[in-house]
Formats: structure tokens, sequence, C-alpha cells
């Protein structure tokens, strides 16, 4: 209804979701935005019997009711499980979630809402109601206040009261205002607090009136404990709960970690960053941990690739110029404290040069990279449930990529390398578990930021036969991806850059089984020294998840002719992971030289 007017002066009017004289009532909606009612508004209405009226939904967003608004209505059945929202207008003398006139029926599980700024100032707001039943008409009902200032006649028959305050809430503002002069009882009920995101943090020892009534207040059996509230998805509150005679009070405590510590409070604000905070911090080691991965494409199978293309003494493509490119597959596990696991694929191609002079091997090139992956993240916590996430990434870039290789006297062997790559970098991360604490939204973020690095390896290849050979290795990596300030939902977060530092020394045995037929296996040992992700909210740091530990990689490949003296070549490489990276990784590629 959106204005209008039901009911006259000889007639009174009123409206129904769903009416039936003795069947049932259920998952019907009303929504009143303007116009008057003369008499009820009912979501659901059961004339005779014990039909439930249950499942319904009324709105009321502007209008006026001139008597009761009811989610659901039966004669003798259950009124249970329905919803009014109050946002505007002026919704008459009394609301109740569920009311049951007569018999043994239960009026529970309704909740009933209150946003924006509706006229209460002659209204009384109950979870459940009744004429002369006998049923429960107390358990599972909530009162939900999603707004400030307001001024009702009573409230009652609630077993929850949940109070989120919004944006702009100030120390010593009042929520709700009742003015019945028979006083409140709100007695063995339970009370929840929490902030809307994006507004500033609250302080230690401010404090807000929930409820108020001049002429009394019960809250007898109610809970006088630490309350923990939280401000949109992540940030957490200690509220001390205290009743007077007349008035609920939330008063903000002081936070349980102290200063300069992860998670705690700075600037003299009381709030904390929850655990769960680290779980967004996944998503980005998962840039970081992809960015790697095409690091180790370059120095590896990249400049492998490179060199093979490319020309000596003047054979091949004219100027020495040739493609090459290098893929590569992986499916692996993180371990960061809790652990991360990435599917995906990376690819580079580009153009290489090689020049020999008597004294050494140059070989210098161009490329192109890409990379996507799928990513899932998990994090367990012992003092709270634990969060999955997932996501995906991908980046795409250019670089450079050069080696030396000496080839005289007593430095024949000895090689230089090394590569620089600069791109950009996607991701986006979601989870399902976790939700801001009044939308109920589900914390999800994107970015997109630069990254940059390089790597230079030093090594000695050793011909033990005439088909066998030994390649000793150290290489070190550093890449650094940019951060990126962002919200998720409501609250504002700032990522820090995050620098990859790795040293990797390893050996690797190359045999010529025959003219058509080589193949390579070897070891390696990898140290990362940082790989930590770092964030703030609210100025507040969040927990640092890091891929900084040691990891092992086992590796074997093979390159096949199939056809003797021709251009045609297949080339195969698997990679084995175990430490802080654990799985898997693959080469396949057909190549053919004209």
């Amino acid at each position: 209804m959106t204005g209008g007017t039901i009911g006259t002066s000889d007639d009174d009017g009123q409206i129904c979701g769903g009416y039936t004289v003795t069947g049932t009532a259920e998952n019907n909606s009303v929504t009143i935005e303007g116009g008057a009612i003369s008499l009820n508004v009912k979501g659901g209405h059961v004339d005779s019997g014990t039909g439930a009226a249950s499942g319904n939904t009324v709105r009321i967003g502007g209008g006026s009711v001139g008597k009761y608004v009811y989610g659901g209505y039966t004669d003798q059945g259950d009124a249970s499980g329905n919803t009014v929202t109050i946002s505007g207008g002026t919704p008459g003398v009394a609301v109740y979630g569920g009311f049951v006139q007569t018999g043994a029926g239960r009026a529970t599980g309704n909740t009933l809402i209150l946003e924006g700024s509706p006229n209460l100032r002659g209204t009384a707001l109950y979870g459940g109601g009744t004429e002369s039943g006998t049923g429960d008409m107390v358990s599972g009902n909530t009162l939900e206040v999603r707004t400030s200032g307001l001024t009702a006649a009573n409230v009652g028959r609630f077993a929850r009261y949940h109070f989120i305050l919004p944006e702009g809430t100030r120390a010593g503002s009042t929520v709700l205002t009742l003015t019945d002069g028979k006083g409140t009882d709100i007695s063995n009920s339970s009370v929840g607090v929490a902030v809307a995101g994006g507004t500033p943090l609250l302080r230690k020892g401010d404090s807000v009136t929930l409820l108020s009534n001049e002429h009394g207040l019960n809250a007898e059996g109610m809970t006088h404990e630490r309350l923990s509230a939280r401000q949109g998805v992540f940030v957490e509150y200690d509220f001390d709960l205290k009743t007077t005679d007349t008035s609920l009070l939330a008063t903000v405590a002081d936070d349980k970690l102290p200063d300069a510590r992860e998670g705690g409070r700075t600037g003299g604000t009381a709030g904390r960053l929850a655990p769960q905070a680290k779980a967004p911090l996944e998503g980005v080691l998962a840039n970081v941990a992809l960015g790697n991965i095409g690091a180790d494409l370059v120095a590896g199978q990249g400049i492998d690739r490179a060199r093979a293309a490319a020309a000596m003494s003047g054979e091949g493509p004219a100027w020495g110029i040739a493609p090459f490119a290098a893929v590569s597959g992986t499916r692996s596990r993180y371990q960061t404290g809790s652990h991360m696991d990435l599917s995906g694929v990376s690819f580079m191609t580009g153009f290489a040069k090689r020049v020999e002079t008597p004294m050494m091997d140059i070989l210098a090139g161009v490329f192109f990279e890409a990379g996507f992956a799928r990513v899932d993240t998990h994090n367990s916590f012992s003092d709270g449930p634990s969060v999955d996430g997932e996501g995906r990434s991908s980046y795409y870039g250019g670089g450079l990529l050069a080696r030396l290789d000496l080839s005289r006297d007593l430095l024949k062997g000895l090689y230089l390398e090394g590569s620089f790559r600069y791109g950009r970098i996607n991701s986006h991360w979601q989870s399902d578990d976790l939700h801001d604490a009044v939308s109920g939204r589900k914390a999800d973020y994107d970015l997109s930021t630069p990254y940059y690095g390089l790597h230079a390896g030093l090594g000695y290849l050793w011909e033990l036969s005439d088909s066998l050979t030994l390649d000793l290795y150290g290489k070190y990596f550093w890449t650094r991806t940019q951060g990126q300030s962002t919200h998720i939902v409501d609250d504002p977060w700032s990522f820090k850059d995050v620098d990859s530092q790795r040293l990797r020394l390893g050996a690797r045995l190359g045999y010529d089984f025959c003219r058509q037929v080589t193949g390579y296996a070897g070891a390696a040992w990898e140290r990362e020294f940082d790989g930590k992700a770092r964030a703030t909210a609210y100025g507040l740091d969040a927990p640092s998840p890091s891929l900084k530990g040691d990891s092992g990689l086992l590796e074997a490949g093979l390159t096949l002719k199939p056809v003797a003296d021709s251009g045609l070549s297949l080339d195969f490489g698997v990679q084995g992971h175990t430490g802080v990276r654990q799985g898997v990784s693959g080469t396949a590629q057909v190549r053919y030289e004209f």
C-alpha cells in the first residue's frame, strides 16, 4: 500500500496478507509505504481453530495504522517465525510479532526490527501477545533496534534484545526511550550489541543508554556480564552491561590487549581486531605465491628454452634472434600459519639472442608473462570459528633476462644469470564465513596492484663425461607486490607492500641417453626470509600470515626428438615441493624449429 484510505468512519478496515477461516496463513507479505488504515495490519490471519499463522512478513515504511500491527494472528494455533520491520510511519497502538487469541498456541521465534525514524510515541512493541491464551509468548522472540533516538510506549515479551548502534552514535546518547507509566519489564532476557561499520572506533568509557523508562525498569534475571560486540566485520569491543532502576546501559570496557600488539588498540581506541582478521591477508599471500611461481618459470624453464631456441655461430633465424616460450602448471599448498591452496598456470613467451665469443657465451632476451590461479584459504582459531575463503588471482607483465656462460680455461663452466620483471597482479577474495555485524553482507575485496622483481644466479656446469653433466647453482629471488587501500564491506583496510626474498641452493644432473633423448634430475633447498602480509583496519594491525620458512624441491624432466635431425621436440618436466610449499608443478611443451 502506498496511499489512500482503508476503512471509513462507519466501517473499520484492515489489511491481511493472508486470511483464512479455519486453515493456515503462512509466508505472506504486507508492505505499507503510505496511506491510512483505520484498524489493523496483519501478515497472516486465522479466524478460528488451531491453524498456524507463521513465517509472515510485515513492513511499515510510512502511512498510519489506527490500532494494531500483527506479524501473525491466530485464534488458537501457533503464531511463530513472523517478522515485522518498522522504518517509518505511525504503526498504531501496539505491534506484535505474533498474537494468539486464546487456547494453548504459542507466539515464539518472532522478530521485530526498528529502523529509520518511525513515530512510535504511542506504540507498544511486543514479541508475542494473547487475550486469554496459555501458551508461550516469549521464547525466541527478538527485538532488533538498528537506529537511535527513538521514543516508544513500551517493550515486552522478548527473549533477546539486539542493539545495533548506527553510524554517528555518540557517547551519552539513548537508543530507545520508553514512556509507559507502569514501567518496563525485560527480565530473564539477553542483550546483544553491535556497531555499524565504517564509523570511528569507540573509546574506553564511552557509554550508551540502550533502554530508558523513568517509571522503572525491571531487569531481574538478566545476566550482568561483559559482552563482546562487533563493529563491521572485524572489530570487537568489550561492553560492560549495567542496569539502574530506570535504565539499561552499555559501557565500552578497556581492551584486553595492550598497545602495540597485533590486533590491539591504538590512539586511545578500545576496539581490537578479531583473530579472523587474518583471513583476508591469505588472499594477498596468494598473489605473492603466484608471482613467485612466475619468477621460478623465468629463472628455470624460461632461460632454458631461450638458450635452446637462440642461435649459435650464425645458425638459425636471421640476426640470431629466436622466439621461445615456456608453460608451467601447479597445484600447491602453502603453510602460512594456517594454509592456502593454489592451482594455476603460468606462461611466458619472448625473443632471445645468443652471442658466442672466445671467452664467453652471452644470452639476452625480452619476454611477456602471464598467469592465472584459483585460491582456497583456510584459517582455524582456538578462540573462534574457522574461516574458509576462495578467490582468484592473475598477473600479466614483461621483463628482461640474461645469462653469461664462461667458456675458457679454469673458469669454463661458470655462469651468471639474472632477470627483471614488472607487471600488474589482480585478485578477488571472498568468504561466506565472515559477515558484517549490521548488514549481514559477506566479506570480499578486489585488488589490482603493480608487482616487480628480480633474480640473480651463480652456477657451475661440470662435465663429468661426454653424456653426463652436473649443474651446481645458487639463486636469489626478490619480488615486491605493492599494497593498496580498499574496503571490506564498510571496514577501511590498508594492505601494505609484501616483499618476498628467497634463496635457493641446488644441484641438477643432466644425461644424454642418445641423440634423441636427454633428461635431467635434481634437488634443491629454498629459504623464504620474508613473505609476510601486513594490513591495518581502522588503524589496528591485523594478524600477519607469512610464507617464511624452508621448502625442499625434487625435479625431473625429459626432452624427446621423435625424428632425428628434425626440428620437432617434446619437453616434459615435473617438480615436487615439500615444506612451506607442498605440492607438484609440471611443464609440457611441443616445439618445432624451422
